[in-house]
């Protein structure tokens, strides 16, 4: 036996060609959509391995030995801001082609 529905959904709204082709532009990236908007940022849980060298650690043994920093320490306060510049690259890339992709029509 089959239920069908009883009533219409509610808050239909008729989207225009146009307005559902932007909404996939895979060129249409949100600042609140960022995939790390709302996750902790207060304190460090996830481990990433990096696998280096003989040399490239004795060389992070030798710069944690002769500073106060220590190698953890040392590698995020360098790989950090290479993280943040890299994320506005790609967002202006991504914006860049959204913007030839637009001249383009």
């Amino acid at each position: 036996m089959s239920v069908g529905f009883t009533r219409a959904p509610k808050n239909i709204s008729e989207n225009t060609v146009e307005e559902f082709i932007s909404k996939a532009d895979i060129y249409n990236v949100s600042k609140d959509a960022l995939p790390w908007i709302g996750l902790r940022d207060d304190k460090r849980t996830e481990l990433y391995n990096i696998r280096f060298t003989e040399v490239e650690m004795s060389k992070l043994r030798f710069i944690a030995e002769h500073t106060p920093n220590s190698m953890q320490t040392f590698l995020i306060k360098h790989i950090l801001p290479a993280i943040d510049r890299a994320v506005d690259d790609v967002l202006l890339d991504i914006k860049r082609k959204k913007d030839s992709t637009d001249h383009s029509i």
